[in-house]
């Protein structure tokens, strides 16, 4: 789900750079993907290594 956020946001950034959208149409899903992937990355499950 990280990554699909990312390219997302990638996407968003490329059209935005390029001048296919104006910033005003692509800041809002373009700061939604970016917290949503701060989220998912914070809330991931931890990797416990418990070899005994």
């Amino acid at each position: 789900m990280i990554f699909i956020q990312l390219i997302d946001l990638m996407v968003g950034i490329f059209y935005t750079s390029t001048g296919i959208l104006s910033i005003a149409d692509s800041a809002f899903p373009m700061f939604n993907a970016t917290w949503i992937m701060v989220l998912l990355w914070l809330w991931k499950p931890k990797c416990h290594n418990n070899h005994s």
